[in-house]
């Protein structure tokens, strides 16, 4: 019987300060923006990286402290995966990304996205076996919609700055990958709203064990992706 290894993306936002309004959404292309009342706009988007399908898993944008769940199942991709968990950061051929995420807004702002990721778990209460799991964050880009550029032109700037280190493996418990971004226009008013949108994206990338993977028994192997996007 063939190992079924789901990866379960269990988004939650949290803003502090702030609260977050509705989007639309495309599939293929995507239509950035859907502002509330007051015009202002902010979204979380979760998109599955396996089959470059740009197949959105889920998006939050409904309000303060808004949570919603998701699942990637990577059983008939598991050997883009399977590897040796590198004991520093990933080179090489093995390996994949398993989701990329967009964070997007219309007002300034500083913002923290943190993701939890555990190692793969058996589901079957008698099967105690674990997959351990190297992940990654990559691709990390921030722009402007519309100027492409990381300076508005009603002259707001974007900036990053990531966790160190940017890589982790598990080893039977769950790691933290941060980036924190910063919208502002150098000016001490709150959540001023910007003639642009911002956009940070980024990317996970990960090894899942190969031995591990191997010695286990056949069941239904979860590995939780909690993210977080707290407000400064």
């Amino acid at each position: 019987m063939r190992r079924n290894v789901i990866i379960c993306l269990i988004l939650l936002l949290v803003l502090l300060i702030v609260p977050a309004f509705s989007a639309d959404l495309g599939i293929k292309a995507y239509k950035l923006g859907g502002a509330d009342e007051s015009g202002k706009y902010f979204e979380l988007a979760i998109t599955d990286a396996l089959t470059g399908s740009l197949n959105i898993v889920k998006d939050v944008a409904d309000g303060e402290g808004a949570s919603t769940t998701g699942q990637i199942n990577i059983t008939d991709y598991i050997d883009d995966f399977l590897g040796t968990i590198p004991s520093a950061q990933a080179s090489g051929s093995y390996g994949s990304f398993l989701f990329s995420y967009r964070l997007a807004g219309n007002y300034e702002g500083s913002y923290t996205i943190s993701m939890t990721l555990s190692p793969f778990k058996g589901t079957a209460s008698s099967n105690t076996g674990i997959v351990n799991a190297y992940y990654e964050l990559k691709n990390e880009n921030i722009i402007f919609n519309e100027a492409h550029t990381t300076e508005s032109r009603d002259g707001f700037t974007i900036t990053q700055s990531s966790g160190n280190p940017s890589y982790k493996a598990t080893n039977d418990s769950s790691v933290e990958l941060s980036t924190s971004i910063n919208i502002s226009n150098g000016n001490s008013t709150e959540y001023e709203l910007i003639d642009d949108i911002w956009i940070a994206r980024g990317a996970i990338f990960a090894i899942i064990d190969s031995s591990d993977y191997d010695s286990v028994g056949n069941d239904l192997y979860n590995a939780s992706v909690v993210v977080e996007i707290l407000s400064d």
